[in-house]
C-alpha cells in the first residue's frame, strides 16, 4: 500500500513537471514569436528609412547637376505633366526622365492604406518640392530653405531615419509645434507636386541645424514627414 502511494505520488509529481515544462515552453514560444515580429517590423522600418535617404539624395544630385549650370531657383521645377518632362523644359526639370528620376514615390503599402490618386487631394506618399519651409538653423534668419518632402511615414521608419541621419540621441520625432500636416505642406497632389506654402519652424529647436530628418505634426493621431534640404537660403 505505501509503495502504491508512493508511486501515485511520484505519478502526479511527474504530471505537474511536465504541464510546467509544456507551458514553459509555451512562453518561450510566444515571447520569441513576439521578438522576431519585433525584428522584422525593425528590419522593414530600416530598410525604408535607408530607401528614403537615397532616394532623397538622388534629387538633391539633380537639383544640383540643374543649378550649378546657373539656373535660378524661380526655374527650377518639379513637374510631372508631359510638356514639362520633353523639350526645353525638361533642362530644368528635376523629373526628367534622362535623370533616372520618374516619379519617385515609396511603396504605399508601407507608408498609406492606398496609393494615392493622381487627382486626388491625399498629400500623403509621394514627394513633393516644397518651396516655403524654414528650418532651424538652416541659412539665413529670412530665407526659406527648398527641400524635398514626404508625409505619410509611420513612427517607426521616423525614428530609424533619425536614427540614421542624426545619431542615435535624436530618434523620436521633433514635434511641429503649431502645425498640422496641412499647414507644413499646403495642397500639392499627385499630378503638381510642388508646395510653395509658407512654413516657419525656426522656432522648433528641437532640430537645429537638421538638414535632413524626420518630424512629427500636431495632428491627432500625429502625422510623420521626411524631409531633405536642397538648398539652404
Amino acid at each position: 500500500m505505501q509503495n502504491m502511494r508512493k508511486q501515485k505520488g511520484f505519478s502526479i509529481l511527474a504530471v505537474i513537471l511536465i504541464v510546467v515544462g509544456i507551458v514553459a515552453l509555451l512562453g518561450a514560444w510566444a515571447l520569441s514569436g513576439q521578438t522576431n515580429s519585433q525584428s522584422a517590423s525593425d528590419s522593414s522600418s530600416d530598410v525604408l528609412a535607408s530607401g528614403l535617404a537615397q532616394d532623397a539624395a538622388a534629387v538633391k544630385a539633380v537639383f544640383d547637376t540643374i543649378a550649378v549650370r546657373g539656373v535660378g531657383l524661380d526655374e527650377i521645377i518639379y513637374d510631372l505633366t508631359e510638356a514639362k518632362m520633353s523639350g526645353p523644359a525638361s533642362t530644368v526639370n528635376i523629373l526628367n526622365p534622362l535623370t533616372g528620376i520618374q516619379r519617385p514615390v515609396p511603396n504605399p503599402a508601407v507608408l498609406v492604406a492606398a496609393p494615392p490618386a493622381v487627382g486626388g487631394t491625399d498629400i500623403a506618399g509621394y514627394w513633393i518640392y516644397h518651396k516655403g519651409l524654414k528650418l532651424p538653423g538652416i541659412g539665413t534668419a529670412a530665407g526659406a530653405d527648398v527641400s524635398i518632402v514626404l508625409s505619410g511615414l509611420r513612427k517607426g521608419a521616423c525614428q530609424k531615419i533619425n536614427e540614421r541621419l542624426n545619431s542615435a540621441a535624436n530618434t523620436e520625432p521633433p514635434v511641429a509645434t503649431g502645425f498640422t500636416e496641412v499647414l507644413l505642406l499646403g495642397a500639392p497632389t499627385l499630378a503638381a507636386p510642388t508646395s510653395a506654402t509658407a512654413a516657419d519652424l525656426s522656432a522648433v529647436t528641437t532640430f537645429t541645424g537638421w538638414t535632413a530628418g524626420c518630424i512629427a505634426t500636431t495632428d491627432s493621431p500625429a502625422k510623420y514627414f521626411f524631409f531633405r534640404v536642397l538648398r539652404a537660403q
